[in-house]
This record gives C-alpha cells, sequence and structure tokens, in this order.
C-alpha cells in the first residue's frame, strides 16, 4: 500500500509572516487622514533641510530684488488702528502686499511618492509668505525694536551713572579730610609712602577700571531680542520656529489642514484623480480648469511653482506671464538651460523662443568648477534679445543627494526677470 501524502500547508516563518503583514499594509487603500499623515511626515523631513533653505533664499533674494518687502510695499497704503478698550495707545496695522501661487504639471500626490514631497514643499511656501505671518512677523520686529531701544536706555543710564560715580570719587587720602586744615605731620607721612604701597593702589584702581569695561561690554546687546534689526523686513524674514507650522496638526482634524484664508493657491494638471480633488479640498488649494492665467489682480504677486514641467507648458507660462511689469513674477521650476540638452541651438530657438531667449540673454551661472572656468573663458553673449535680462538662483542637486526626495526637486531653480532692466519688445522669428 502506498503511504498517504500529507497536503497540509507548511506554517509560515517569521520572515514570510512579516512580509505577508507588510504586503498587506502597502496594498491597503489608505484613507484622507493617511494621505494628511504622510505629508505632515515629508513636511517636517522638508522644513529644516538644505534644498528648502536654499529656495526660501532665492525668494529672500527676489523679494529684496523688486523692492517688495513689507514695510515698503505699505507705505502708501492707508493705516488702521486697532480699537481696544485699554487704555494703551493703539498698535498701526498695515496690510501685508497680495500674494498667490500659481502650481502647474504637479502630477497625481495620492497617486506618486513624488507628487507628495513636491506638494509637501508646496505647503511650506504657503505658510512662509502668507500675509497673517508677515503681519506676526512685522509685530515680531516692532517689539524687538522696542526691546533694543528699553535696553539701549538701560545701557546709556549705566554709562552715566558710573561716569558720576568715578567725578564723586576723592582722588587721593589728602582730599578725605573733612576740615580744611591737616596736620602737616599726618600729610607728611601719608605722602611719605613706600613704592610698594603706590603701586599696589595703582594696581587695584587699575583692576577696578578693567571691571567697569567689563560690565560695560556686557550690557551691550549682540544677539538675541536686542540685537541690531535687519536692514529690510522683506516678505520671507519669517522664523519657522515663530509660529506653529498648520501642517503639525491633528491628521485626523481634516479642517484643521486648511490653509489661511489669505493664501491664493491653485493648482491644475489633466491626471487629477478624484482622490486629488479630495486632498486638495482638504488643503484648501483651489483646482482649476486649465493652466492659464488670469490677470484680476494686478497688483499681484504670483509664484509660479511649476518642477519637472516639460518645455511646452514652461514656454506657455512664460508667453503668458509677459505683463506690463514683468517682475510680478518668480518661478520655482526646472534649468531652463538643460532643455536644449537633447535639442540642438536651432531647433531650440524654433520651437521654444522664448526659453532660448531666456537662456542666451542671462548665462546660467553654473555649480561645477570646470564648467565655471569655461564660462569665464568665453566671451559674454549680447543681451539684445525678446526678453530682459533673467536672474537665476539654482538648487544645486548636491544639495538632496542621498535624500529621499531627491528626484522630487533635483534639476530646481528660482528664476526672475531682472526689474531694473530695460523691457524688449519681442523680436519676430521669422
Amino acid at each position: 500500500m502506498s503511504e498517504s501524502k500529507d497536503h497540509s500547508v507548511p506554517a509560515l516563518s517569521k520572515r514570510q509572516q512579516r512580509r505577508q503583514a507588510a504586503r498587506k499594509y502597502v496594498y491597503r487603500a489608505p484613507t484622507l487622514a493617511d494621505r494628511l499623515a504622510t505629508l505632515s511626515q515629508h513636511a517636517a523631513a522638508l522644513k529644516h533641510s538644505a534644498v528648502a533653505a536654499q529656495i526660501r533664499a532665492g525668494l529672500d533674494a527676489y523679494f529684496e530684488a523688486v523692492k517688495l518687502d513689507s514695510a515698503e510695499k505699505s507705505e502708501s497704503l492707508p493705516e488702521t488702528k486697532n480699537t481696544n478698550g485699554s487704555g494703551a495707545e493703539p498698535a498701526l496695522q498695515k496690510p501685508a502686499p497680495s500674494l498667490r501661487i500659481r502650481c502647474l504639471a504637479l502630477g497625481s500626490p495620492t497617486e506618486s511618492g513624488i507628487a507628495m514631497y513636491q506638494l509637501a514643499l508646496l505647503m511650506l511656501i504657503a505658510e512662509w509668505f502668507s500675509p497673517s505671518r508677515c503681519a506676526a512677523r512685522q509685530q515680531e520686529k516692532e517689539q524687538n525694536q522696542q526691546q533694543q531701544q528699553k535696553e539701549e536706555q538701560e545701557t546709556k543710564a549705566t554709562v552715566e551713572n558710573l561716569a558720576k560715580s568715578d567725578e564723586d570719587k576723592p582722588q587721593g587720602i589728602e582730599k578725605t579730610s573733612g576740615s580744611g586744615s591737616a596736620d602737616p605731620d599726618t600729610s607728611a607721612s601719608i605722602t611719605s609712602s613706600t613704592p610698594g604701597e603706590s603701586n599696589s593702589s595703582g594696581n587695584s584702581k587699575k583692576k577696578k577700571k578693567k571691571s567697569k569695561e567689563i560690565k560695560l561690554t556686557q550690557l551691550t546687546p549682540t544677539s538675541g531680542p536686542g540685537a541690531p534689526a535687519p536692514s529690510y523686513t522683506s516678505l520671507s524674514s519669517y522664523t519657522p520656529a515663530a509660529a506653529p507650522s498648520s501642517l503639525s496638526s491633528d491628521p485626523n482634524n481634516a479642517s484643521a489642514w486648511k490653509l489661511p484664508l489669505d493664501v491664493a493657491v491653485t493648482t491644475y494638471d489633466p491626471v487629477f484623480s478624484p482622490d486629488d480633488h479630495e486632498l486638495f479640498e482638504a488643503l484648501g488649494i483651489k483646482v482649476s480648469e486649465d493652466h492659464g492665467f488670469v490677470d484680476a489682480e494686478a497688483t499681484a504677486t504670483t509664484i509660479v511653482y511649476s518642477i519637472h514641467a516639460p518645455p511646452f507648458l514652461t514656454e506657455s507660462v512664460l508667453a503668458a506671464t509677459t505683463p506690463s511689469d514683468p517682475a510680478r513674477y518668480v518661478y520655482i521650476g526646472n534649468v531652463l538651460e538643460n532643455y536644449g540638452t537633447h535639442l540642438s541651438t536651432a531647433e531650440l530657438q524654433t520651437r521654444y523662443p522664448l526659453i532660448n531667449a531666456a537662456v542666451v540673454s542671462s548665462p546660467f551661472p553654473s555649480t561645477r568648477p570646470e564648467a565655471r572656468k569655461k564660462q569665464q573663458s568665453t566671451p559674454e553673449p549680447e543681451t539684445d534679445t525678446a526678453l530682459v535680462p533673467w536672474t537665476w538662483f539654482p538648487v544645486p542637486d548636491s544639495l538632496s543627494a542621498n535624500e529621499p526626495w531627491m528626484t522630487a526637486v533635483n534639476d530646481l531653480c528660482v528664476y526672475w526677470r531682472n526689474p531694473h532692466a530695460q523691457h524688449k519688445s519681442p523680436v519676430s522669428l521669422d
């Protein structure tokens, strides 16, 4: 008789059990709370990264170049006063400049990890330049200035008191007698002191002077609230620790994730799914019907956020964002020079004339030493092109090397039209 075979399923090892559990977790349909939690983790990782700091520095340079800092921009606007019941003098408030963010070619954040990292970076930028945050930073600056003035007054009073005490202090023992007639024998014996005693008295005076100088230097503020204020207060002079980030809110509370009402963020991509629309609605981001630009707000500064956008979309954006005031737009996108890597000069000029004109008018500052030497040896091209010269603020790929968001922010640059250059009419290519 043949032996019966055991057809029972063998028990899984611990390693196989872990793999099976992980496989079930990966393929589990994520909810809105899961996506918000993932976005929160990405934002927390990017918040203090070198890439975010470089983008922040580029936007700082833009706002400084076009003179759109909150103090200078609000000088021509009417001032409003806070009405409070206390007897204190009401503080003056000036409205911050309007700002909007236009996001293009983001991709599907619910289906792509790269798009989720780019969305987290977009949320950080929106928080940096929120007008409510700008007002809070302006109030913090005024408080620091008041604290600095108070410390300066205290330091000045301390110096005056020390100087007055030095003047009132008797010079020598012979002036300490209450009556004007001192005994000549006593005075003679006092004046005829030994050299060692005179040296010790001189050393004690020097020590007292040094201690006074040390006290004075310690009273001078060098950092902190009493430190000198910066020369300008741009829209980006914001310390992340000054206010809590909304990205660290409870992911189960979807209403807490909405952006402030004073932030206008719109996005468009034809690949958005219903899950993407649900996520954008929870974040307070408006989804547009097309990628066009509507200049209803003539005075609004626009940040065009289009990372990894195809060249035809970048070309159409440059064509649509050429207003009478070219400095109203700042772009966060690909390095325009790299669009011509797989195209010849003639093809780039024919298919994408605006990209070619921008690259020719303003050479891109390379971060590689060999390319920099080669660039310096070649003569600079003429700036007589269809567009005004551009300012490039590159974000080197080395800043995100070995980081999980490396492929999401590579080939990145912050750029804008130079507001001080002469704007020339487009040149026909026919």
